[in-house]
């Protein structure tokens, strides 16, 4: 029988940043923010993950995460 398996965040870090310059571009100034993300899968197993997102990234992912929460809330029974 095939398994759905699927991982828990256990615990996050975040900082911003500001890129100074790149290779390909000097004197670029860029926010960042720096996700460190702690997640454990069913067996246990925890794994370490870096994300370095834009501005614009960033917005996107905290919206699609209030979209989720919205609809958690409205299924949990009151």
């Amino acid at each position: 029988m095939d398994q759905i398996s699927y991982n828990t965040l256990r615990d996050f870090d975040w900082s911003a940043r500001i890129v100074l310059s790149s290779d390909k571009l000097s004197g670029l100034k860029k926010p960042v923010v720096m996700f460190q993300l702690t997640t454990v899968d069913c067996n246990g197993v925890g794994k370490q993950t870096l994300l370095e997102l834009s501005k614009e990234d960033t917005k996107a992912l905290l919206e699609k995460l209030r979209k989720i929460q919205k609809i958690q809330r409205s299924m949990t029974p009151k």
